[in-house]
Formats: structure tokens, C-alpha cells, sequence
């Protein structure tokens, strides 16, 4: 068995420790040494039966463990990647985690440190990049790919030949069109219908998917 520790204690730190329990029933694969979290309050408390062993930086303390990360935040699109950035070792350090009851074609790329969920689908020659977290009931479309540190959450659609750019975020029950382009760190607002590509740093927001900037416009020409 493989020693893994997961980064953040907090709600999907409950799902991933979950799935990494569902894997070891079928196949003893990983050991679950514990968590680690930057809030000092968590320390030493548990987490399912595991210990919080301390903070992020800590992870210096076990070089020869795999890491996971249960962080996202459609508030800070950056701090998927700030927590990795803690950890000082290789992409190689990182685990994959793939819940037994996803599908994953065999053609598919998923590199170190990624989640795939229960009843998501990676269909045919999908690239998911390091450190992504595609959550239940997903499906990204044949030959899409979802860059780093992003994190696509339930129930969003992704269709064919997408390119979802880094430390990018999609609400859940998002529905994206296909051979659409999403740049880094941009924000899809739950619920989002995209049908147009979009510029990095951008946020879009239901039900069909506009700015901020448009929907004022909207609003002003139903008034009028």
C-alpha cells in the first residue's frame, strides 16, 4: 500500500476520504496517513477516524507519501494552485484518485494529482491536466481538455473538443458547447448555459451565461 495524505480538511475532504475508502475495498492501494490544513484549530482534531497532522507546509515531513487536494473555491480561483505550490516535491508526488463507478476511456489522459468522481465520464482521448478535480456526474466530452487546477463541478456538461484553460472554476449543472475555448482562471457560474468562448480571467453567470457587465445592460433594456 502507498501512504497518502490529503490537503484540506475541510467538506470534500469527507467525499475524498470516502472514495479513497471505496478503492481499498476492492484493492488495498493507499494508506491514509491523515490531513493537513492551515487552519491551526483543526490540528490534531480528526477528520473520519484520520488525523489532522498539521499545515500544508508541513508536507515536508513525509517526501516519500502521495498527495491529494480536496481545495476549491469559485471565490479564489487561485487556490487550488497556491496550496499545491506548498507542497515541495514533484507533480509525482501527487496521486490520482478515480472512484471505481467512474468511466474513463482508455484513451483518456489523467495526470498526477487529479480526482475523477463517481459516475463522472472522460470519454474518448479527454486530457485531464495536474491537480484538476472533476466532481459526480460529470461527463467532458471526446478530446476536451481541462487544464490545471481547475475544478468542474456535478452534473456540468462539457461537450466535445472544449479547452478549459488553468485554475479555472464551472459550477455545477453548467452546460458548455463544443470546440468552445475557456481561459485561465475564469469563473462559470453555476447553472451556466456557454455557448461562446472565454477571454481569460472572465466570469460568467446563469442562465445564459453573461457577465456582469452584460446582465447590467440587460436589465436597463427590459426596463426600458
Amino acid at each position: 500500500m502507498k501512504d497518502i495524505i490529503i490537503l484540506g480538511a475541510g467538506g470534500a475532504a469527507l467525499n475524498i476520504l470516502e472514495y479513497i475508502e471505496d478503492i481499498n475495498e476492492l484493492s488495498l492501494t493507499w494508506n491514509i496517513l491523515g490531513l493537513l490544513d492551515d487552519n491551526i484549530n483543526l490540528h490534531n482534531s480528526e477528520i473520519m477516524g484520520y488525523k489532522v497532522l498539521g499545515s500544508i507546509e508541513d508536507s515536508i515531513k513525509w517526501p516519500n507519501a502521495f498527495y491529494i487536494s480536496s481545495i476549491g473555491s469559485a471565490q479564489d480561483l487561485e487556490l487550488r494552485k497556491l496550496v499545491r505550490d506548498k507542497v515541495p516535491f514533484s507533480n509525482d508526488s501527487f496521486a490520482t484518485i478515480i472512484h471505481p463507478k467512474a468511466h474513463v476511456s482508455k484513451t483518456a489522459i489523467i495526470e498526477p494529482g487529479c480526482i475523477i468522481c463517481p459516475f463522472t465520464s472522460l470519454q474518448s482521448h479527454t486530457h485531464i491536466k495536474h491537480d484538476s478535480y472533476i466532481t459526480s456526474f460529470t461527463l467532458v466530452g471526446h478530446e476536451s481538455v481541462i487544464g490545471e487546477h481547475c475544478v468542474v463541478a456535478g452534473r456540468t456538461m462539457i461537450a466535445g473538443s472544449a479547452i478549459i484553460g488553468d485554475c479555472t472554476y464551472i459550477g455545477c449543472g453548467s452546460t458548455l458547447k463544443h470546440e468552445i475555448f475557456i481561459g485561465d482562471h475564469c469563473m462559470i457560474g453555476m447553472g451556466a448555459v456557454l455557448w461562446k468562448n472565454a477571454e481569460p480571467f472572465s466570469k460568467y453567470y446563469a442562465p445564459h451565461a453573461t457577465t456582469k457587465e452584460e446582465r447590467i445592460i440587460e436589465k436597463n433594456i427590459f426596463k426600458n
